[in-house]
């Protein structure tokens, strides 16, 4: 009897049982429902919840009543097997009673004192978790599905921590549909992250397209050995199993890692069983997962090939993953509509994922598939990945070849039948790993040396390679042997070698060739490796000596972290530090930076790339070659000031920038921490140049983070840098009109609004004298008027910078949300003269453009619901506000954190909009809890002055000026 068949059995008998019923149940039926119910049983096993459980269990058979005539059974219904949940923490408790009798603990002998002792020391310390809890959060935890009902209530709750080590997250529903988000995090006692469905605001959910495989970032090796005992392990534990019905079996997620030291063939290995099996799986997913941007791009990058979301509309990561989380965790193959009701196909999709090189198995945590019809493979260095997401071993440690499997390798690649055993013998110097037996067979081959030939060179040039003594431990026998000796660079001419040296500093994974087109440098000109044919040269003996690897469809290189490591281990500090900055110059120069020229050098007359959607692309592709020279630059360079040093750290601040106009606001890979604590320490005569770039790209974050404080002293820093730079000069640029524009948005906030004023005149004035534009200072100058009550100045203000954006760009433009912001600005202007149908139709505009450039999940999109909401609920139209609403919210629920003013201030306008609907006790709520936060923001004294609730504008000043 299978697994799923004694699951079946038991449920009929219980159902028996309780039911005290012989009466024949139709098995069609039940199969049909019972379907539901062990999806039930898997989805909760699949959240493998880090929390406290008390599983009992009986071991005394349970009378189960017959039809009449016909023998009574006895069986023990739900035993330890049956009643597990696989929870990391759960417990069991054995009670010697039968099934009816299960819940009477008193009748078994310590049942009862077992319960009562769990309870207390889960609760022991439960108002001091709470309160740690609730003082971390601080926020009104509201986040909508759009495609909730009206009447969705969102709630949020904290259940307790487990031995102060891990929390869990629940999910509470009132109405159809509520998902409850917060920011994830990379930590699995933190939980994980849970994003709504997201695509479009009011469209259906988009069918997947299926079969998806996304592994074009590696290539299937034609040479593949061995491991075939490894491959057959994998085929058991994660191949699918087809059934019937949707059982627990079937939906738990299969889950198995690969680790060891690198250059075992892990990844090897895990690419075989994905070409291989890819048919049997409806999608396959191959995922970088050594750094959280990677995790970020591949998801994103599955997001588009599933179909979850367009290319225009992948403009929030964070949202990505959320589509690809979900689609895992239920994954639908397709829908119907049944009447006017969207139904998904009974039949789920199979998936297979491969977290690749996840060194760090924490960091995959927050893209781990919560549950679903699938199968995780990892490969990792770190032997804990085996137990990582479960209690009970779920892995293989990977061992080297045997000196007999070496040998059949070696024979193989290099057509050599070798009958003297020599290759038994060069395998087991090698230590039996399979990427140091393949660059030596490579080299056998190249050299056209015998077995015993290569042998012998090998011996007599063992000690000299051992000079830089990287030695590593097999673990797998008595013996260690030196990388170094493996890899001869120095047998390379200068040129491969140069390339090789230039690769050892760029992310492993996907090195784009388009970069070595414009790669420039400044090492001696016969070891630069060339451009197009002297590079295409140069590559092939590379690729020729197994060295790297090339995906011809993509023009993509890639090679191994071992050799990456050993490239470096054997160069001098001289070499490292040369190649380390040629790789920085080269990246920097490639970099579309928005950044102005130093102000001593170039005055900026053309309007810069910031902000511009169209460089994006780019950036995303030059990214992972930032994180990995920042990880060389921690390693060898972190207290040793260079000639670059300024170059470096404007590359960091460029990158750090590109991801600040994505939407994120936070964790940007501490590079504006590294390139503050450069220029500081710098004496570059552009320091100060680069310094003020830092502060505003700082402060302009804590501006979106509405950390106003930070905001203005980091403004006021950009401004006294900039101002001590010039001195003794008549120079004034686009950076000082810049200085002064963003501190004005500082006093606008502070209501100082003359002080602002004449900031804001200042930077016009310098950007018409060198012939610049800044539409966003307009739009501010344009909102300040408004407030001031100068409507005329601000109509013509406003007016003139639509046009000018129009002339630039064209109407609507897609180039940035700079034109949305105007059209925001003219919307508040006209709210403000009273011309509210005009309003709505520029805030609908402004709507239209943020989403065609910075998409449907951008913190300056929910601004803009928002407003589109206060204009429907104007003209009654009130299912489409509570549309425009949830939108808003569940933006702003990804990270709720930062924008919990604008959460408060929106979930008031809900509770308002419920009132209007009579919906008073739901709308009572979200009152409460936005009116809870204002007092505690704003402070209760207020309320009291005031004798009344918090009204729509009390909420509108909690947010920056150009949201309200």
């Amino acid at each position: 009897m299978t697994k799923q068949e004694d699951t079946w059995e038991r449920v009929m008998k219980l159902l028996k049982v309780t039911t005290r019923s012989t009466s024949k149940i139709a098995a069609e039926r039940f199969l049909e429902e019972s379907a539901i119910l062990f999806d039930i049983f898997a989805r909760f096993e699949g959240l493998h919840l880090r929390a406290p459980i008390l599983s009992a269990f009986e071991t005394k058979a349970t009378t189960i009543h017959e039809r009449r005539f016909a023998k009574n059974l006895r069986a023990i219904l739900v035993d330890k097997a049956f009643c597990t949940t696989h929870a990391p923490l759960e417990e069991f408790l054995a009670l010697p009673l039968d099934h009816m009798s299960i819940c009477n603990f008193e009748k078994s002998t310590n049942g009862l004192q077992t319960v009562i002792e769990f309870i207390t020391m889960v609760l022991k310390d439960a108002d001091q978790c709470i309160a740690k809890r609730l003082e971390a959060m601080n926020t009104i935890p509201c986040t909508y599905s759009p495609i909730a009902s009206d009447q969705s209530i969102i709630s949020f709750e904290r259940i307790a921590e487990e031995h102060n080590e891990a929390r869990m997250r629940s999910r509470l529903q009132e109405g159809n549909t509520s998902l409850i988000t917060e920011q994830g995090s990379s930590v699995p006692s933190q939980g994980f992250e849970f994003v709504p469905t997201v695509t479009s605001f009011s469209t259906p959910r988009r069918e997947p397209r299926l079969p998806c495989y996304v592994l074009d970032s590696i290539v299937c090796n034609p040479d593949f050995f061995g491991r075939v005992d490894i491959l057959q392990i994998l085929e058991n534990s994660l191949l699918p199993t087809r059934t019937k019905f949707i059982s627990s079996e079937s939906t738990r997620t299969k889950y198995f890692a690969l680790s060891g030291m690198g250059g075992l063939g892990k990844t090897e290995i895990a690419a075989q069983f994905a070409f291989r099996h890819k048919e049997k799986f409806d999608a396959v997913f191959w995922v970088r997962a050594d750094e959280i941007a990677k995790l970020d791009q591949s998801y994103s990058h599955i997001a588009q090939k599933l179909g979850l979301e367009t290319t225009a509309e992948s403009t929030s990561q964070v949202v990505s993953k959320g589509l690809v989380k979900e689609w895992l965790s239920n994954p639908w193959t397709s829908s119907r509509i049944m009447g006017n009701i969207e139904v998904s196909s009974q039949t789920q999709a199979t998936w297979l994922i491969i977290f690749d090189n996840a060194d760090e198995p924490s960091i995959v945590a927050d893209y781990w598939p919560v549950m679903g019809n699938g199968s995780v493979l990892i490969t990792s260095r770190d032997p804990i990945a085996k137990t990582y997401y479960s209690k009970e071993i779920s892995g293989i440690d990977l061992e080297p070849f045997s000196d007999a499997e070496g040998a059949s390798l070696l024979k193989a690649l290099t057509l050599d039948d070798d009958v003297s055993g020599v290759a038994e013998h060069i395998s087991r110097r090698l230590g039996g790993l399979p990427l140091a037996l393949t660059q030596m067979a490579s080299v056998i081959r190249r050299q056209e040396l015998s077995f015993s030939e290569f042998m012998k060179s090998y011996e007599n040039e063992r000690e000299h390679s051992e000079l830089h003594g990287l030695r590593y431990s097999t673990g797998g026998g008595n013996y260690s042997y030196t990388i170094s000796s493996v890899w001869r660079l120095d047998e390379f001419d200068p040129r491969p070698r140069s390339l090789l040296r230039t690769l050892a500093f760029l992310d492993p994974d996907c090195i784009e060739e388009i970069i070595f087109e414009e790669w420039s440098t400044h090492l001696p000109a016969q070891e630069f490796f060339g451009k197009l044919g002297e590079y295409r040269a140069t590559r092939t003996e590379l690729l020729q000596s197994s060295l790297i690897k090339r995906n011809k469809e993509k023009s993509q290189l890639s090679i191994h972290r071992m050799v990456q490591d050993v490239v470096i281990a054997q160069m001098s500090t001289e070499d490292i530090s040369q190649f380390f900055w040629n790789a920085v110059c080269n990246l920097a120069l490639q970099w579309p930076s928005g950044r102005a020229a130093p102000s001593k050098k170039k005055l900026q007359s053309t309007p810069p790339k910031a902000h511009s959607i169209r460089e994006w692309p780019r950036c995303q592709t030059l990214y992972p070659h930032v994180l990995r020279l920042k990880q060389i630059w921690q390693k060898f360079f972190q207290d040793k000031p260079a000639a670059y040093d300024i170059q470096w750290a404007g590359l960091l601040a460029d990158a750090a920038w590109w991801q600040f106009e994505r939407g994120r606001t936070r964790s940007f890979d501490g590079f504006y921490d590294i390139a503050l604590s450069i220029c500081e320490k710098s004496d570059d005569p552009d320091r100060e140049s680069l310094l003020v770039d830092i502060c505003l790209g700082i402060a302009a974050i804590a501006a979106e983070a509405n950390d106003h404080n930070s905001s203005r002293a980091f403004k006021l820093k950009a401004l006294d840098y900039q101002l001590q730079y010039l001195q003794g000069t008549d120079i004034q640029d686009a950076r000082l009109s810049r200085c002064f524009s963003e501190l004005a948005i500082a006093l606008i906030q502070d209501k100082d609004y003359a002080t602002a004023e004449n900031n804001l005149l200042q930077g016009m004035e310098i950007n018409n004298r060198i012939g610049s534009f800044s539409a966003l200072a307009y739009a501010n100058l344009g909102l300040l008027y408004t407030f001031q009550e100068k409507y005329e100045a601000a109509e013509e203000v406003l007016g003139w910078a639509l046009s000018k954006q129009e002339e630039m760009f064209g109407k609507m433009d897609k180039v940035s949300f700079r034109t949305g912001r105007v059209l925001y600005a003219f919307g508040n202007l006209r709210a403000a003269q009273g011309r509210l149908p005009e309003s709505h139709e520029y805030h609908q505009m402004a709507l239209e453009q943020f989403r065609s450039t910075i998409g449907d999940h951008h913190h300056r999109t929910a601004d803009v619901c928002h407003k589109v909401a206060e204009h429907l609920i104007r003209i009654e139209h009130y299912k489409d506000a509570m549309s425009m609403i949830d939108q808003a919210l569940l933006i702003w629920g990804l990270d709720p954190k930062v924008y919990q003013p604008e959460i408060a201030r929106t979930t008031f306008l809900k509770g308002q909009l419920l009132k209007t609907l009579r919906k008073h006790e739901k709308a009572e709520k979200l009152i409460e809890k936005a009116t809870t936060f204002w007092s505690a923001t704003v402070g209760f004294s207020s309320l009291r002055e005031k004798h009344s609730q918090p009204t729509q504008e009390d909420f509108d000043n909690l947010v920056t000026f150009w949201s309200r």
